[in-house]
């Protein structure tokens, strides 16, 4: 994995990820408002276990978007290994499962408003993993030959965000239509 964690005893390492998962949730339906306590509580650990792993609310949700950034590589990495089979296919359902991810998570979605770098440029090793999905995908003649790699986030954050509001989402659905509609727009 691309980005290390230390190694932790068997209990540590289950009670860190059951924080994160508690977080996760919690972070996606209510926003940046949750508490450290909130979390602990969810999690079903103190909240001195909490802040031993994570010393502040914003090393939580750091982690949380590492984590989020790989499996944004796992998904880049199945669409690029089934470019050979239908090449459409694995750039629409890489497309589709990146902004599944994100669709109507109100923390993520308000961690990135917060940062000031909304949409920003992927990290290094995803925007080559991108770029080789879209230029394979050029390459097919599946995708417009003008589309760029760039594009990509930027269209992935604005249609997760379809449906959905400031106080929570609003159409599960939005999101799926709108992420169709822009699929026809990038198709070739």
């Amino acid at each position: 994995m691309p980005f290390a964690v230390p190694t932790l005893r068997r209990d540590a390492a289950r009670n860190r990820q059951r924080v994160l998962d508690a977080a996760s949730a919690l972070l996606r339906e209510r926003g940046l408002d949750v508490t450290m306590q909130e979390i602990a509580d969810a999690a079903g650990v103190g909240v001195g276990t909490v802040c031993r792993r994570f010393r502040t609310k914003d090393d939580l949700v750091a982690a949380l978007v590492r984590q989020r950034l790989e499996r944004l590589l796992e998904i880049l990495q199945d669409g690029i290994a089934a470019m050979d089979d239908d090449p459409w296919a694995a750039f629409a359902d890489s497309f589709t499962a990146s902004v599944e991810l994100h669709a109507n998570d109100r923390g993520f979605n308000e961690a990135v408003a917060a940062s000031g770098v909304a949409c920003s440029a992927p990290p290094e090793q995803l925007s080559a993993m991108l770029d080789e999905l879209v230029r394979r995908a050029i390459e097919a003649g599946v995708v417009r030959a003008d589309l760029t790699a760039q594009e990509i986030p930027q269209l992935a954050c604005m249609v997760s965000r379809a449906g959905g509001s400031a106080i929570g989402p609003v159409d599960d659905d939005a999101w799926r239509r709108a992420c169709a509609i822009v699929l026809d727009g990038m198709r070739a």
